[in-house]
């Protein structure tokens, strides 16, 4: 298991994916005509649409594919610095896992090896954040070493509940 770019190698699990998180409800911001048509364009143009912020107005990140066995699992985006938005909602890292593999540890994994990239950047602790009732995330942010700082709520959540933890790294 390990964290890459994304790469047009894992395309068709990638898209195999989508199907799961679109089945469920869950767009992700990825269309997979765009993907289809140009591999690149389409993963930056989705990327631009997930963080909901003009390109010029988002910080540096960097975003990861959690690959195991051949298979795209996940991704994840490590932001390397945080603006006001970040602080409140998002953090540093960000992190989905395809739904036919939820429950079998790899946001855990997925989590750890963005902790091992965020020190390579040079960070000393990073901000996670989920929803209160995501029990899965707050695990794995808990499994990870995540100090609980405060539960807010906050427009940008549609002021549902938000923990907001930090990692020491």
């Amino acid at each position: 298991m390990k964290l890459i770019l994304p790469s047009i190698k894992y395309k068709n699990s990638f898209l195999d994916a989508l199907e799961e998180f679109h089945a469920e409800g869950k767009e992700l911001f990825y269309n997979p005509t765009e993907i289809d048509a140009d591999f690149d364009a389409g993963i930056e143009k989705a990327n631009e649409r997930m963080s909901g912020v003009p390109k010029e107005q988002r910080v540096p990140d960097t975003l990861f594919w959690l690959v195991d066995n051949g298979e795209f699992i996940g991704r994840v985006s490590l932001r390397h610095t945080l603006n006001e938005r970040l602080k409140e909602y998002g953090g540093h890292v960000g992190y989905y896992i395809r739904p036919s593999e939820q429950g079998k540890g790899y946001g855990t994994q997925a989590l750890r090896l963005a902790i091992e990239e965020a020190k390579k950047l040079g960070l000393k602790k990073i901000l996670v954040t989920c929803d209160e009732d995501n029990i899965g995330s707050r695990k794995v942010i808990e499994k990870n070493g995540g100090v609980l700082q405060d539960v807010i709520k906050t427009p940008l959540n549609d002021n549902r509940p938000l923990m907001r933890w930090w990692i020491d790294l």
